[in-house]
């Protein structure tokens, strides 16, 4: 166990010191998951005796007992294939809605592209709003599982098939 800790903390000592660009934080845990963040500034990992825990500007955002994990990463490189869109947001008020297998947004402009992503960073759907900028995608045929929306104007949501 402590050549364990003493791996886990090593190694995430020269990651820290080593984060350039966009920070992210994979961990890879006893039960097959793999589970990553990435974050918009660099976040402090600290160590205590029983687990690991990654705040941002002193607000836990993740903690695990270090039973659950079998390694850590840390990089500056992108883990999805989900490009940020940069736009002015200003003028962004699209309005997400979820009922019935239907994904309803509002507050588009007319044909605005929206697009539905994969967490793997595919593309499984995409469709341009209508004039009145509103957009109804049926998604009640995308498998179980969690998607990300992203609006042309930079707007994301994420979204939970269940």
């Amino acid at each position: 166990m402590n050549r364990t800790l003493s791996l886990i903390i090593a190694s995430l000592s020269m990651s820290v010191a080593s984060w350039a660009g966009n920070p992210a934080v994979t961990f890879l845990l006893r039960n097959g998951q793999k589970v990553s963040f990435a974050f918009e500034q660099k976040p402090v990992v600290a160590v205590g005796a029983t687990e690991m825990s990654i705040s941002l500007a002193g607000v836990p955002k993740v903690s695990y007992a270090y039973a659950d994990v079998l390694r850590v990463y840390l990089s500056d490189e992108d883990l999805t294939a989900v490009k940020p869109v940069i736009s002015d947001k200003s003028q962004a008020k699209a309005v997400f809605s979820w009922i019935g297998g239907t994904l309803s947004v509002s507050g588009l402009s007319a044909a605005e592209q929206v697009s539905v992503y994969a967490l793997d960073g595919k593309l499984v759907w995409s469709a341009k709003a209508q004039a009145d900028g509103t957009l109804q995608l049926p998604l009640s045929t995308l498998r179980q599982g969690n998607y990300i929306v992203r609006t042309q104007g930079g707007i994301s949501y994420k979204l939970f098939n269940k």
